[in-house]
């Protein structure tokens, strides 16, 4: 296997992970009546960082992605 499709593989799989732990934190913000601007400040990340990391499509997972996904797991003590 080629270095280049790990790295594609892997990408995807970390992609497709992010892409269900948005859709559980969707859920819990709809149940518990949560904005993006109160997850931002129990995560101490800005509400832009927020909407950004929620919203951005699969193919712009930003460099911070990771900080901010741990960030809101702790925050709601949900599993990443």
């Amino acid at each position: 296997m080629s270095s280049d499709f790990y790295e594609i593989s892997h990408k995807k799989g970390v992609i497709a992970i992010y892409e269900v732990f948005k859709a559980e934190v969707a859920k819990i913000k709809r149940l518990r009546k949560l904005t993006n601007a109160d997850i931002g400040e129990m995560t101490g990340f800005r509400k832009s960082t927020i909407d950004l990391f929620m919203t951005s499509p699969e193919h712009k997972a930003r460099d911070d992605s990771e900080a901010v996904a741990q960030a809101i797991a702790k925050a709601l003590e949900i599993e990443l």
